[in-house]
């Protein structure tokens, strides 16, 4: 997942920031598969590429998504 402005085609999942930014959860979606990988689309912040189980890339997503003040990025015209 690099492109942080636009959501992912893979997003399993997503979370809003405090200040209205995106955290997607993106992967396979198969249990047990450890492709799962989350990233803040707002601070850029991610899981630093490490395959976690889906349902720890959620929630450690949702405690970013919970405790980031981050606001969408501008878009250029």
């Amino acid at each position: 997942m690099t492109d942080t402005t636009a959501p992912a085609n893979n997003a399993l999942m997503r979370f809003l920031t405090q200040g209205g930014a995106e955290v997607h959860v993106t992967g396979s979606g198969r249990y047990g598969a450890e492709d799962h990988h989350w990233m803040c689309l707002g601070c850029n912040e991610t899981d630093n590429g490490i395959g976690r189980w889906d349902w720890d890339a959620r929630q450690q997503a949702n405690g970013h998504a919970a405790a980031c003040r981050a606001m969408p990025k501008p878009t250029t015209a």
